[in-house]
């Protein structure tokens, strides 16, 4: 594969005056005005919970039952809302944590609902003062006041999250960030930056000494040794250093820089291809701080289990639901073109483990016998015009139901790829065999993201990596259902194949 052309730039100060800062007092974190609309929003949504599962309770629910009367769960809302305080304190809903995913959240949130369910039931089991008056505890009620309180709560703090979104579009809470780096892992960063407006990064530039990436998303502002004046002169409050192997006397040398400049951030990041950013446990050996590296969640048997009914059960039921239309596409590969109706490829799974691939076949037989491996593009001659059509629309994948069936495949996984380009990866992006500590999948993380085709194979495997590492069944859940989107959104715009 060609290698990504690189720009030295001339030695002198920044080309690029940047755009003016606003008043550092905007410029400030909007956490601090967050949390307290986070705490309101909470209270009233707990409150309202109970509220509205015993309205629903009575209106809906009543069988001639005694009906529970309001002022003692008057009470137990009242309990139950400073309870519920410290437990989404303890599960952490209100540090400030950029960048964590909605889906995420909402996991969390349905956590703490249940969790505010367990503390109405052990008040009413153990405080007596909450049963008098003939208060009856309603099991109904307590169903509905958990729904109503995972609702209320994601409500809340979705209307939160968006003031939050509308202060940052004037400015406010907005953090101008300087990146030092300027190769593939610093263009990383930005583009994770651009796409999550909702971080509050304002992506200044770059400095760099050598090496500039000609795709990178915002200008080169000067050279490391600029990095005083470029503070001062571009207002920068965050500094991201993101060059590997940077040397431990310059590294100091720049942390040193920006520590003189009051309320300047610094944030270093390892090259995420060599190390694991996310599975990791600090610990403390007498005053000496220790990374460790956690083992990745696939690597429990009781994981890997659980993933294994996840995929049997979903491979079957989908291979009954589908059953004719593969065999519509069957019939119409068969009768519109000379050759086999399925297609099949060795590619590489988990430990290295061959197996042979199945897809409904999209190209004439002799595809490859005048070229050899190669990446198969969008505008492909080779293919057929059916095939066309099922690889714009990845109906040519569902075969691999039966290697989800088989155990070669799961639903949910790095994409699996051709021993003959798997050997030139491994030489070229470090950690690239890490891939395959999982089974492959017919979709994952990496192509929700617009990660397939013609991309950089480093982006693509930083995305599998944090699959590998980050592993959950709420993931595995969140990706297929975001495939769907991806699968239609291709095909209408024609990015697909």
């Amino acid at each position: 594969m060609a290698e990504t052309p690189t720009i030295h730039p001339e030695p002198g100060t920044s080309p690029h005056p940047g755009p003016a800062a606003p008043p550092f007092w905007r410029r400030t974190s909007t956490h601090w005005c967050v949390v307290p609309l986070l705490l309101v929003a909470d209270l009233a949504a707990v409150y309202f919970a109970h509220r509205l599962a015993l309205w629903l309770r009575i209106s809906l629910l009543a069988t001639g039952e005694p009906i529970p009367p309001a002022p003692p769960y008057e009470r137990l809302a009242t309990v139950s809302m400073a309870v519920s305080l410290v437990l989404m304190t303890v599960l952490g809903l209100y540090a400030e944590r950029a960048g964590q995913s909605r889906w995420r959240e909402r996991m969390q949130v349905g956590t703490a609902s249940l969790g505010v369910g367990m503390i109405d039931l052990a008040i009413v089991f153990f405080d007596r003062r909450l049963t008098t008056d003939g208060f009856t505890f309603s099991r109904a009620a307590w169903f509905f006041m958990i729904g109503f309180c995972w609702l209320l709560l994601t409500l809340g703090r979705g209307l939160t999250r968006r003031i939050q979104g509308l202060l940052r579009q004037r400015g406010w809470g907005v953090r101008r960030t300087l990146i030092i780096g300027a190769d593939g892992l610093a263009r990383l960063v930005a583009r994770r930056q651009l796409a999550e407006p909702s971080l509050g990064y304002a992506l200044i530039g770059f400095a760099a000494d050598e090496g500039l990436d000609p795709e990178l998303p915002a200008p080169w502002l000067g050279r490391t040794t600029d990095l005083d004046a470029l503070i001062v002169s571009h207002a920068i409050d965050t500094v991201i250093i993101a060059v590997p192997e940077l040397p431990r006397t310059q590294l100091l040398t720049l942390i040193s820089i920006c520590r003189v400049h009051e309320g300047v951030q610094v944030q270093l990041v390892p090259d995420i291809l060599e190390f694991l950013t996310t599975k990791i446990r600090i610990s403390d050996l007498s005053g000496l701080p220790m990374v460790g590296l956690q083992t990745t969640p696939l690597q429990q048997w009781y994981n890997r289990l659980l993933k294994r009914t996840f995929d049997v059960g979903i491979a079957g039921i989908a291979l009954l639901v589908l059953g004719p239309l593969l065999l519509i596409i069957a019939a119409t590969v068969k009768w519109t073109s000379a050759g086999p109706v399925f297609y099949r490829q060795e590619r590489l799974s988990r430990g290295g483990q061959r197996f042979e691939i199945l897809k409904f076949r999209t190209m004439r037989p002799d595809a490859e016998a005048a070229t050899g491996p190669i990446w198969s593009p969008a505008s492909d001659a080779r293919r057929t015009p059916v095939g066309r059509w099922l690889r714009r629309s990845s109906l040519d994948e569902l075969p691999q139901l039966l290697n989800v069936l088989k155990g070669d495949m799961s639903i949910v996984g790095p994409r699996p790829e051709r021993p003959f380009f798997t050997g030139q990866f491994e030489k070229q992006v470090i950690r690239y065999d890490d891939r395959h500590l999982v089974l492959s999948g017919m979709t994952g993380w990496a192509q929700i993201h617009g990660l397939r085709g013609d991309v950089p194979i480093t982006d693509r495997t930083a995305h599998d990596l944090y699959y590998v590492e980050n592993w959950s069944p709420w993931l595995d859940l969140q990706i297929i259902l975001q495939s769907f989107r991806c699968v239609i959104d291709d095909y209408w715009t024609g990015r697909a194949g």
